[in-house]
């Protein structure tokens, strides 16, 4: 054997190593795929507003972009330090009602899977009518 084809062995050999090692890490000890943890909790990935000022009493539509990585099912519920939810407070998406002003607002998303829950704020700066 030739050094050149030594030196290719090693390679391929290496390589084959490197590539069954790699693979059990994306194993589980059963030869499953990939296992995520249990009982991680939400991931919220965005929070957005239609307006990030409003006049008194006017409203608008804020949304709250979030996911599991269990894959467990998702709650929402709002609040807000003022303002109201005329619509109420329990979907990814609501209608929010800024308050007599000026001030500003923090709108607080808060997602649950059923055992752990993640938050998120948005401030919206509120405007006396003129």
């Amino acid at each position: 054997m030739t050094k050149k084809q030594s030196a290719a062995n090693i390679l391929i050999g290496l390589s084959v190593c490197i590539l069954a090692v790699g693979a059990s890490a994306c194993h589980d000890d059963k030869g499953g795929n990939a296992v995520v943890p249990a009982g991680q909790k939400p991931v919220i990935t965005g929070m957005a507003s239609d307006a990030s000022e409003l006049l008194a009493g006017q409203y608008t539509s804020v949304y709250c972009e979030a996911y599991d990585p269990d894959g467990d099912s998702l709650r929402y519920a709002w609040s807000a330090d003022q303002g109201v939810f005329p619509a109420g407070t329990q979907k990814k998406a609501v209608r929010w009602t800024a308050p007599s002003g000026p001030c500003t607002a923090i709108i607080t998303c808060t997602v649950s899977d059923g055992r752990q829950s993640a938050s998120m704020e948005l401030g919206i700066l509120v405007k006396p009518k003129p």
